[in-house]
Parts: structure tokens; C-alpha cells; sequence
């Protein structure tokens, strides 16, 4: 092992969390839209004084999965940006050290 490498971090703890981070997000993603293919038959199913009720309800659930949603894609650019700038700092104190 040249003296540079003893330097090196492996990554790949890091590449697996990310891999799971997305793949959660793709399992919300498809939850939620067999949640929503359910509920679009519950307006014709409600009488007619329901469906204004029901109406406020969808637009309350719709905002809610968005800000969700939103929130969880962002936390995982958060940690695939936060992963590239460690990186980064690797590689730079990684050659520092092995110069």
C-alpha cells in the first residue's frame, strides 16, 4: 500500500445510505399514488353535501404530500451535497498527506 493510501476513506457506507434515502423517497412516492388512485373515487361515493367537505380535504392532503415530499428530496440533495464536499476534502487532505 503506497503511504498516500493509508489516507483514503472508503465511501460506500456513505453511497448505501444515499441508495436507501432514495429508494425511500421512490417507496413514498409510490404509496402515496396508490393512496390517491383509492381516494379518487370518494367524491362520487359522498352525497352531494360532502363533496365540498371532501373538496377541502383533498386540497389540505394534496398541500401536506408536497411540503412532504418537497422536504424529503431536499434532504437528500442536502446529503448527496454534503457527501460531494466531504469528498472533495478528501481527496484534497488525501494529497496534502501524500505529497
Amino acid at each position: 500500500m503506497a503511504s498516500g493510501d493509508a489516507w483514503r476513506v472508503h465511501h460506500s457506507p456513505v453511497n448505501d445510505i444515499l441508495d436507501v434515502l432514495v429508494g425511500a423517497n421512490q417507496s413514498i412516492d409510490r404509496i402515496i399514488g396508490d393512496v390517491e388512485t383509492a381516494l379518487r373515487g370518494v367524491p362520487a361515493s359522498v352525497q352531494a353535501s360532502g363533496v365540498p367537505l371532501w373538496g377541502d380535504l383533498q386540497a389540505t392532503w394534496n398541500a401536506r404530500y408536497e411540503d412532504m415530499r418537497t422536504r424529503a428530496l431536499l434532504n437528500v440533495k442536502a446529503t448527496d451535497g454534503a457527501y460531494e464536499e466531504y469528498k472533495w476534502g478528501d481527496q484534497q487532505s488525501t494529497y496534502i498527506m501524500s505529497s
